[in-house]
């Protein structure tokens, strides 16, 4: 049915314009309006690149807030258990203290 053509722009534009059957009402503004149409689909074009830089944008910003969320939980757990290792050397201190053995 279609053959698929690497090309640039202008020359898909070109291509389309003259596969396109005169009887298509659209055609004569396409044709007299060919380098509005071609800035039209190169904006669509770019703006696809545009979004996907922004996709990824957003998504090494999640990774990162996602590594920021560790390092704290890594920070917090550490602090845990820092804090109940100090609590179980007083209590082993105060044992001794009291004349019992561990």
């Amino acid at each position: 049915m279609w053959e698929v053509l690497e090309c640039d722009l202008n020359t898909a534009v070109e291509n389309a314009l003259k596969a396109m059957d005169d009887s298509f009402i659209i055609k004569e503004f396409l044709v007299k309006n060919r380098s509005e149409v071609k800035g039209m689909l190169d904006t669509e074009y770019n703006e696809a690149e545009v979004m996907e830089l922004f996709k990824e944008e957003a998504r090494e910003e999640g990774r990162e807030e996602g590594r920021e969320e560790e390092r704290v939980n890594t920070l917090r757990e550490k602090a845990r258990a820092d804090n109940a290792e100090r609590r179980a050397e007083r209590a082993e201190k105060m044992l001794r203290e009291m004349g019992v053995t561990i």
